[in-house]
C-alpha cells in the first residue's frame, strides 16, 4: 500500500533494520518531510515515487541504493539527501528532482554513483562518489543546478559517455574527468561533505 499523508503538512519517517525496498508511492504533504533509512539496501521500484510537494526528503542506507525505470525522487524547492554505503545506481529515466526553485541536491555514495537525471532547479548539487561518477543514459541531462559539485575517487565520466552538464559553474575532481564538449569541467578541489548547505529532515 501506499504510505501518505493527505494533511497538516504531514511527515513520512521510515526506519527499518535491513533493506529499504520501496514497491509503492511514498508521498509526504505540503511541507512534510520524508526521512527514510536502513541497515541494508534501497531499492525504488520502476514508476514509484519518494515525494514532498514542498518537503525536504532524506534517503540514508548502509548498503547499495537504486532506482528502478521512471521513479523519482522529488520535491520542489526543498533540499533532497540521498547516502549510500556502496553504490548509487539510477536508471536511464530515473529522476532526482528539486523542482525548480532554490533546493539544493547531495548524493553522496561510498562505491561507483551511475546518474539517471539530477535536477536542482535553481538550486545547487553536489555529487561525492568513493568510486565513479558515470552517466547512466541519456534520457536527462545528467546533472542540472546553478552551481554543480562533482568528486569521485573513481573517474568522472567515460570515453564515449561524457556526463551531460547543465549551464551551472561546474567544478571537479577526479583521476580522470570526462566532460561534455559543452560544458567543460575544470579541475578544482572539493573536500568530501564541501558541498551546498542543507539542513535534512529531522
Amino acid at each position: 500500500a501506499q504510505v501518505l499523508t493527505t494533511g497538516g503538512n504531514g511527515s513520512v519517517v521510515l526506519a527499518v533494520g535491513g533493506d529499504l525496498n520501496v514497491n509503492e508511492n511514498v508521498v509526504a504533504h505540503g511541507s512534510g518531510a520524508v526521512t527514510l533509512s536502513g541497515s541494508g539496501a534501497f531499492a525504488l521500484a520502476a514508476n514509484k515515487q519518494v515525494a514532498s510537494t514542498s518537503g525536504p526528503l532524506d534517503i540514508t542506507v548502509t548498503a547499495a541504493a537504486s532506482m528502478g525505470t521512471s521513479s523519482a525522487i522529488s520535491t520542489s524547492g526543498a533540499g533532497i539527501v540521498v547516502e549510500t554505503g556502496s553504490t548509487l545506481t539510477m536508471a536511464n529515466t530515473a529522476l532526482i528532482t528539486s523542482g525548480s526553485g532554490v533546493g539544493d541536491i547531495i548524493l553522496d555514495s561510498a562505491g561507483d554513483m551511475t546518474l539517471g537525471g539530477v535536477s536542482a532547479g535553481t538550486g545547487s548539487v553536489g555529487l561525492v562518489s568513493g568510486g565513479a561518477i558515470l552517466d547512466g543514459g541519456d534520457n536527462h541531462v545528467d546533472v542540472l543546478g546553478a552551481g554543480v559539485w562533482l568528486q569521485a575517487s573513481g573517474r568522472i565520466g567515460a570515453p564515449g559517455t561524457a556526463l551531460e552538464l547543465g549551464p551551472g559553474t561546474p567544478a571537479a575532481t577526479g583521476p580522470a574527468l570526462y566532460p561534455t564538449e559543452a560544458h567543460n569541467v575544470p579541475r578544482s578541489p572539493v573536500g568530501r561533505r564541501a558541498h551546498p548547505d542543507h539542513t535534512p529532515a529531522c
